[in-house]
């Protein structure tokens, strides 16, 4: 397992990725609100790195793919207890509110843009 120092960069990273976020969600653009999507993802893809540093940076970004698509198709399903947590700010930002196909190519694209800057970090600490 990976010593700790290793996960310092990817530490960074998530906040970074997190804070950038959700100031996406309160900067009017034209691209609407998939760059805070795509950043979704990519958060995701840090947690995962963080959770298994020693697994490989494709199955991260596989496992990232299928994690956001699960709670993207999870918008489909409607119960009393999970509409009231999606009504939630935590809820919101967690599970969102409406499934959205184009979410999916976000998810897609966040994933790529965790597994390229991992991939450009690792090489840049060879």
């Amino acid at each position: 397992m990976p010593s700790t120092t290793n996960r310092i960069p990817i530490v960074i990273l998530l906040g970074v990725t997190v804070f950038v976020g959700l100031l996406s969600r309160h900067i009017p653009s034209i691209l609407g609100k998939y760059p805070g999507d795509v950043l979704y993802a990519t958060m995701v893809y840090w947690i995962a790195r963080l959770i298994a540093p020693a697994s490989l940076r494709l199955r991260a970004a596989a496992v990232t793919i299928a994690i956001c698509f699960v709670i993207e198709f999870l918008k489909l399903w409607h119960e009393p207890h999970l509409d009231a947590f999606r009504q939630t700010t935590a809820g919101k930002l967690i599970l969102g509110s409406g499934f959205h196909t184009l979410n999916l190519v976000c998810y897609v694209m966040g994933a790529g843009v965790g597994l390229l800057i991992d991939r450009l970090n690792a090489k840049k600490g060879t």
